[in-house]
């Protein structure tokens, strides 16, 4: 009976110093996300004119870029369409149409360019496209400065419970860029983030560079950090 205690007994203590040792792992887990606004230097617009008999558009539409800077090879004509509808009591109702690409960058006047094409028979102005030759360094800004604000993040909660950040356990991607700019017709300087970011960044783009009038994107990058608690 003796040999049994004894045997019950160590098992008990082995199980205590087992619990003791097993600790659980203090970290912090924080998000930490940032934001840049670009402008393009290259937009891409779909203009569409009503070239309906009567007065020579098309001449007057080519005399207008050519007056605002744009040259003959960055006008692209894609498109001309004819519709015909047929009115009650017999009324023929005819529009034709044309349909351009425009390809702008700094070297013309854009906000100019869209005061002059405010006429009556140009239908429409699409903004089709638009980039930025830096755009890849941008994104890489933004992405390193979301890292630093999970990092800082995590520093001054740490603190306010005196204790001091350790090292990284785990970094998560949590979303990507978000263009927040949808093209529509004519320009839109003052969109309004729904997304509050941790930190705004600039891209110190000069206003010589760019198309003036229209925003390209939001780049926005958001992380998840799992720190260790020193």
């Amino acid at each position: 009976m003796l040999p049994i205690l004894v045997l019950i007994l160590c098992l008990s203590l082995t199980n205590c110093t087992h619990t003791e040792l097993v600790s659980v792992p203090r970290t912090i887990e924080v998000t930490g996300s940032s934001e840049m606004a670009v402008q393009p230097d290259q937009i891409k617009l779909e203009i569409v004119i009503d070239t309906k008999t009567g007065v020579n558009k098309e001449s007057k539409f080519l005399k207008i870029l050519n007056k605002n800077g744009v040259t003959d090879d960055k006008i692209a004509f894609e498109s001309a369409n004819n519709y015909n509808w047929h009115w009650y009591y017999s009324n023929y109702y005819n529009r034709s149409e044309q349909k351009y690409t425009i390809t702008l960058d700094s070297t013309v006047n854009s906000l100019q360019l869209m005061e002059d094409l405010k006429l009556s028979w140009v239908r429409s102005i699409n903004v089709t496209d638009r980039t930025n030759s830096e755009i890849q360094e941008y994104r890489k800004q933004v992405k390193v400065q979301a890292v630093k604000s999970a990092k800082e993040k995590a520093g001054y909660m740490l603190l306010a419970l005196d204790e001091e950040i350790g090292r990284v356990i785990s970094v998560e991607e949590i979303n990507a860029d978000v263009n927040k700019n949808d093209p529509y017709y004519y320009w839109n300087q003052n969109n309004q983030n729904n997304v509050l970011s941790n930190s705004m960044l600039s891209s110190y783009q000069s206003n010589q560079g760019t198309v003036q009038g229209v925003a390209m994107q939001t780049l926005r990058h958001e992380v998840k950090i799992v720190f260790e608690i020193k």
